[in-house]
């Protein structure tokens, strides 16, 4: 019976062959715009949810009496007063970031995306190393992710150790390799140098300034 019945039911759908191709058609993109979406609203809120104790992590924000809203950065002179000043914040993180540019070992000459930061961005936000140490007390290291190493040393296995030269005059020794970073990731890292190297920039003027947000750093706290 069941064999009839499908029979039956074939031969309606190759009788309509229009309205059986639309319906098939309509079905198609239904289902696909439905796994679209659902695919878009997981990604949507993986955004950064891999970095440790995301609960206690907070963004430090800015209001301007008069403005309007609030800015997203923080005047870079009040980030380690808000540590020492406020009971309950146990440890502050800032990135700022500025286009230098970048000489390679082949003399070759980019322009780039550098994030400056404190050495404490390591401890809260979680972006594995595949080789070497993140530590950014050294003035001089630089960490840098297996793309950006691929793109000055061609393969990120012989980059640890080696040198780029920054604005031409400073030399950085590659200190660590970063694993590409995620792209549910509000920090696309590529190259990651220590705060201090930002007295060698056109925003060093503002490092000691308590009023102004130009150039102020993007800050977390725990």
């Amino acid at each position: 019976m069941i064999k009839n019945y499908l029979k039956t039911a074939l031969r309606n759908l190759w009788r309509f062959k229009s309205y059986t191709l639309i319906n098939i058609i309509g079905l198609g993109v239904g289902i696909a715009a439905m796994v679209w979406g659902y695919q878009d609203y997981r990604f949507s809120f993986s955004f950064d949810n891999f970095h440790p104790d995301v609960d206690n992590v907070y963004r430090g924000l800015t209001y301007r009496q008069g403005g309007e809203g609030v800015y997203g950065v923080f005047p870079m002179a009040a980030v380690q007063s808000a540590k020492n000043d406020f009971f309950g914040i146990t440890e502050v993180a800032r990135i700022n970031k500025s286009m230098v540019n970048i000489k390679s070992p082949r003399d070759e000459t980019f322009t780039e995306v550098v994030d400056f930061t404190n050495p404490s961005f390591f401890k809260l936000f979680n972006f594995p190393l595949i080789e070497g140490s993140n530590d950014l007390n050294d003035r001089s290291a630089v960490l840098i992710t297996q793309k950006t190493a691929e793109k000055y040393f061609g393969s990120w296995k012989s980059a640890l150790g080696k040198t780029i030269k920054y604005e031409n005059k400073d030399l950085y020794t590659v200190t660590g390799i970063l694993k590409n970073i995620p792209h549910n990731s509000d920090f696309p890292l590529s190259i990651v140098v220590p705060y201090s190297a930002m007295e060698h920039t056109n925003l060093s003027n503002n490092l000691n300034d308590w009023v102004s947000t130009y150039g102020g750093a993007y800050t977390f706290v725990v």
